[in-house]
């Protein structure tokens, strides 16, 4: 009995994996022929996980949940789910489906730096304002917008 007692403590006391993190994307496309590499951003709040890609300039958004060492992802705007399960090392092996594609892709997010990211949305370039410009004058008059 001591035994089954301790035994069901250590599966009540394990602590739960942690997924956060900046990890590097290495994947294969629905094809088969070509691949993509780019940058994970995974956070959470509560028990729902965010993760944000950039691949190749675009970002893609995702929502998960964990359940032990799987974390199943929909990514509503791309209709495509993914499934990565956590190795020992901490990459995330993954695989993925589009919506009206009847394969599932290859994907790896490898581990390049724990915790939650502190910035889940890269920044984008400030933009430059431009100064405002005077009025045109025309013998000392504001000309008139044509």
């Amino acid at each position: 009995m001591r035994t089954l007692l301790a035994a069901v403590f250590l599966l009540i006391a394990a602590p739960a994996l942690a997924f956060e993190g900046t990890y590097e994307v290495r994947g294969g496309n629905p094809d088969r022929g070509t691949g993509y590499a780019g940058m994970a951003y995974i956070g959470k709040t509560g028990e729902v996980y965010q993760i944000l890609w950039v691949i190749k300039n675009q970002q893609y958004r995702g929502l998960g949940i964990v359940d032990g060492d799987v974390m199943a992802v929909s990514v509503p705007a791309a209709q495509q789910v993914v499934l990565y399960r956590k190795d020992p090392k901490g990459q995330l092996l993954g695989r993925w489906a589009v919506a009206n594609q009847n394969v599932v892709a290859p994907e790896v997010l490898i581990l390049k730096k724990a915790g939650q990211p502190d910035n889940m949305a890269p920044q984008a370039p400030t933009p430059q304002r431009q100064q405002p410009q005077p009025p045109k004058l025309n013998n000392g008059k504001p000309e008139k917008a044509t």
